[in-house]
């Protein structure tokens, strides 16, 4: 497999290009002679009030871009450990400590669970005490990277299972650190439908959650949403352009923003844009949530639904596979590398998969038999991967 020599190659090139874009911005001015309000939400039983349309750093290398949306108005900023293993927390604190805002701004940072494959976590099962201490080190590097005392939103990552959900260690750590003000407030973030089971829980005091247009069929799942704001949760959506940033001509990502904030009881959106075209894009549904004639006919196009091929991560195509092949995390990498294009974070989340699992399974099929129950074409993102990996 070439992935290592695919994924540096692709990377080394994206970064050239925003140290490049970086040195054309000078003071470029978004909205130039206009004057607007910016729409804001309260953080469920938080209080924290913030803009409806914050910045997901994961996908940028660009600090400039960090700088220029918070000057343009953006208070809230999401990273994470895993995010090219901690350089873009690394990132995002040198941006803060430079601009010399931190008590302006709300920065948020994810931790996975200590036990894993890939992403620095260790294969083996730990007992309760170590994974603990584990996910507090881990938190502590965070802050270290971040240049920061204190986190305001922490979250326990990427939780899809009532087991990781309900580890004893986890939940020791988090409270914790909430104790020692490492952390004000504790959130969660999932791709799946365990809602209800995330507000028994009792200690999170925000989920964030994939919410865009292409689910908007999923009304159990919307009604789930609901209910949690309803508790008092802070929502913050996540994957609000359908993970797939560079659809091109395909896409209104303005459009797709305001779908997820005309819910009201979404808070904020971290859309992950790199650049300023899509920073400006993306900001302007902070103003208005009114559609445009264009919006609109793009939110009811149903072959704009089906070109997004957005993967909502339910499993239901997991026992199509004979050799259970790990379908729904090779959809995400998919993703990653051809709707973010971001490579490493493709090539990370590949290393997450079981050799039993893997795109090796793939090599000797001619076609892929697995279906989504969805819009999303596997065989042919399969087909991509194997090109791009095999």
């Amino acid at each position: 497999m070439n992935e290592k020599k695919i994924t540096r190659r692709a990377f080394i090139s994206s970064s050239c290009a925003g140290i490049i874009s970086a040195s054309l911005m000078g003071s470029f001015d978004l909205f130039p002679g206009e004057e607007k309000q910016i729409i804001r939400r309260t953080l469920g039983r938080t209080g924290l009030n913030v803009p409806i349309v914050s910045m997901g750093v994961m996908n940028t290398r660009n600090p400039e871009i960090i700088k220029h949306s918070f000057q343009l108005g953006v208070r809230l900023f999401d990273t994470a450990k895993a995010y090219g293993n901690g350089k873009n927390e690394l990132m995002l604190g040198q941006v803060v400590k430079e601009l010399g805002v931190r008590r302006q701004v709300i920065l948020q940072t994810k931790i996975l669970h200590p036990v894993g494959r890939g992403l620095g976590r260790s294969p083996e099962p730990l007992p309760e005490t170590e994974i603990k201490k584990k996910f507090i080190e881990n938190v502590n590097g965070s802050l270290r990277r971040l240049q920061t005392d204190y986190i305001d939103v922490l979250y326990y990552h990427a939780v899809d299972d009532l087991g990781r959900l309900n580890d004893a260690g986890v939940k020791e750590a988090l409270l914790q650190l909430k104790k020692e003000g490492k952390a004000r407030f504790l959130g969660i973030s999932t791709h799946s439908e365990i809602l209800d089971q995330i507000c028994a829980a009792g200690i999170f005091d925000i989920i964030m959650l994939q919410l865009n247009f292409t689910m908007a069929d999923d009304t159990e799942y919307i009604q789930s949403i609901r209910k949690a704001a309803a508790k008092g949760s802070g929502i913050i959506a996540m994957k609000t352009q359908g993970g797939n940033r560079l659809a091109g001509s395909i896409m209104n990502h303005s459009a797709a923003l305001k779908w997820v904030l005309q819910n009201e009881w979404v808070t904020t959106a971290i859309p992950g844009y790199t650049n300023l075209k899509q920073l400006k894009e993306n900001f302007s549904a902070a103003y208005n949530l009114e559609y445009t004639k264009a919006e609109k006919e793009f939110l009811t196009d149903r072959k704009v639904k089906l070109g997004m091929n957005f993967c909502r991560w339910c499993r239901k195509c997991i026992g199509d596979c004979s050799r259970q092949t790990d379908v729904p995390t090779l959809m995400r990498v998919h993703m990653y590398a051809f709707g973010y294009k971001n490579f490493q974070q493709a090539y990370d989340t590949l290393q997450t998969i079981p050799e039993s699992a893997s795109i090796k399974n793939c090599s000797s099929c001619s076609s892929c038999r697995v279906t989504c129950r969805h819009t999303v074409d596997i065989a042919a993102n399969i087909q991509r991967l194997k090109k791009a990996l095999l």
